[in-house]
């Protein structure tokens, strides 16, 4: 064998030999007499397999239609993964089958209709001194731009108490819903909106909670035309399905507050109100119905814009925040918690009506009735 790095040989008879491929390559097999004269010479091409890797892949992912293919040492994958959890099947079978220094080409989609995601968004005025008592402490793990946002898990609070805190959560304890709940029947916690969103996983959505200002714009000439600007609570959010009841959340949240501060006043005689922006872009990897929080959203200078800008009292969700009284007194602040789902299809025979109800408590009266006499309704 001229290069024994591509093919090894085996010797089992005087003429019977055994050629057995060791990588990608092509190497010569020479037969020699024993005056050491070429009695026959051909060539040896060694290449991948991938029927074991197609193999594998079939078990792992048995509702896609994906195909892996070697193109010298370079695995290649093509086709059409059924799901989320098939698609990461895959991509973990092309590695098992690659060599360390050449990662799998994935060109593969996926199909079978694109998972959706419900995210459920509580607009909520908390206590902050209260919950403090109750041993709940809203302290964010991840902080920018006076923006803070926490992760809370299902089992939040511990049954024999301890502190509600981001990063993480709890074993044996009540559910962060129940905790809610408790808490806004205690009046520490009022839900002043509960929009709900539905996305495509990878596609993005977004929702404003505030309203939009009309402002003047000079085009030349005394002409003028009128633009809106938004401000409030602005949510960006693109959720991606990553594995089986995992969520990584793209979260944009921008806050835009107006400010009398450095009005401009045109010479045209209008005065133009100055906005104050913060906006946090980060990534977060929840389960799904796990939920995450937004806090230190708006600054205590906005309730005083309250009296330069009245529009703001009237806003929808944040109006009634910002008129409240125990708000201006920075005894609670605004919290945004977020919830994100994942959508999964129903049998339709699994769902009822109202009309299906009464139908089936009959049903049920008839079958437990005696084979004989009267049925009193």
């Amino acid at each position: 064998m001229a290069d024994s790095t591509i093919a090894e040989l085996q010797v089992v008879a005087g003429d019977v030999v055994y050629v057995y491929g060791v990588k990608p390559g092509a190497t010569n097999l020479i037969a020699m007499t024993r005056a050491r004269k070429i009695q026959a010479a051909t060539q040896i091409v060694v290449a991948n397999n991938p029927r074991a890797a197609n193999k594998a892949n079939q078990a792992a992912a048995p509702t896609s239609t994906t195909n892996l293919t070697f193109s010298g040492n370079q695995l290649i994958v093509d086709g059409q993964a059924g799901n989320i959890d098939d698609a990461l099947a895959t991509e973990n079978v092309a590695r098992s089958f690659s060599l360390p220094d050449q990662p799998p080409i994935n060109n593969s989609t996926l199909g079978g209709g694109s998972q959706q995601v419900n995210i459920r968004v509580r607009f909520a005025e908390v206590a902050r001194s209260e919950l403090q008592s109750y041993g709940i402490d809203w302290e964010f793990g991840y902080e920018s731009n006076g923006l803070k946002l926490g992760i809370f898990g299902n089992n939040a609070i511990p049954d024999g108490g301890g502190n509600l805190g981001a990063g993480g959560s709890t074993s044996g304890g009540f559910k962060f819903d129940v905790v809610i709940e408790a808490l806004k029947r205690n009046g520490l916690v009022k839900i002043l909106a509960e929009p709900n969103l539905t996305a495509v996983s990878g596609q993005p959505a977004n929702f404003l909670a505030g309203g939009e200002i009309p402002i003047q714009v000079p085009q030349g000439q005394g002409v003028y035309t009128v633009e809106y600007k938004p401000f409030g609570v602005s949510l960006n959010f693109t959720p991606t399905i990553i594995g089986k009841n995992r969520i990584a959340m793209h979260v944009k949240p921008e806050v835009s507050e107006i400010s009398g501060i450095n009005a401009a006043a045109g010479s045209d005689g209008f005065s133009y109100p100055s906005f104050v922006v913060r906006r946090v872009d980060t990534t977060v990897e929840v389960g799904s119905g796990q939920t995450f929080a937004l806090a230190g959203l708006f600054q205590q200078n906005m309730t005083r814009n309250l009296e330069k800008v009245p529009v703001l009292g009237d806003t929808p969700i944040l109006g009634s925040l910002f008129r409240s009284e125990r708000y201006q007194k920075r005894e609670t602040e605004l919290v945004v918690l977020i919830t994100p789902y994942i959508v999964n299809p129903v049998n339709s025979r699994e769902l009822t009506t109202p009309i299906d109800r009464p139908a089936r408590k009959k049903q049920q009266r008839t079958k437990n009735a005696p084979s004989m006499g009267l049925i009193i309704k």
